[in-house]
């Protein structure tokens, strides 16, 4: 025997309401958590290696950078490889989330330091 769908809808009406609200409310906290915490587009920045310093973890300590861009600067996780120095021009990668921007060197990049280019001495 079948139920007409009316019927169906009458009968589990209040159940189902509460399963539909239920689920609208955990989609649209979904799509919230995905608006804040979701980075925004990456772009590259310029900047000047200000520092040095080292940085404490429980896995150990590891080597920074702090480089400054202008109006605001940061400190930048650097690879113990790099051949960086205060003054050089830095490029990292620059990423926008909901509570500011977070700058890394990237791994695309394999010489993220580029140092001022200064004339040779004149020689005869």
């Amino acid at each position: 025997m079948k139920i007409p769908f009316s019927a169906w809808i009458k009968y589990h009406g209040e159940g189902l309401g509460i399963v539909i609200t239920f689920g609208a409310s955990i989609a649209m906290l979904l799509i919230v958590a995905a608006l804040f915490f979701f980075p925004g587009p990456s772009s590259k920045e310029t900047g000047v290696v200000t520092g040095f310093g080292m940085r404490e973890s429980e896995t150990g300590s590891y080597r920074v950078m702090h480089i400054s861009f202008g109006r605001f600067s940061d400190t930048v996780r650097a690879r113990s490889h790099l051949d960086c120095r205060v003054g050089d021009t830095v490029t990292v990668s620059r990423t926008k989330y909901w509570w500011g921007y977070l700058h890394n060197l990237g791994l695309a990049q394999a010489k993220p330091c580029a140092r001022p280019q200064t004339p040779a001495p004149f020689r005869n």
